[in-house]
């Protein structure tokens, strides 16, 4: 989708941060508790990035949808950009915790 500048590169960058982001705090907090943590912001944002290629597929029955994906996609990085924040947070207050 970047290549055929469908959604911005920088996107792309966002979602593989925030892939690294989950799994690095996974593993921190999951060390104690033995499972993955999801938090809802998080879990919503990225299930929206799943629905844009949809959003795409249908373009032909939306008015405008380069600017349906350009909010959507800047929604979605607020979106996890919060989700990051509070996740680190939540990391450093299990740490703290547990130490």
């Amino acid at each position: 989708f970047a290549y055929f500048e469908i959604i911005p590169a920088w996107f792309i960058l966002v979602i593989v941060l925030k892939l690294f982001e989950f799994v690095i705090t996974s593993r921190i907090i999951g060390r104690k508790q033995q499972r993955i943590i999801f938090d809802k912001i998080g879990k919503v944002s990225i299930s929206i990035v799943m629905i844009l290629p949809g959003v795409f597929v249908f373009r032909c029955i939306m008015i405008d949808y380069k600017t349906i994906m350009g909010i959507t996609i800047f929604v979605v990085t607020a979106m996890l950009i919060v989700s990051s924040v509070s996740r680190i947070a939540n990391t450093i207050k299990h740490i703290r915790a547990s130490s």
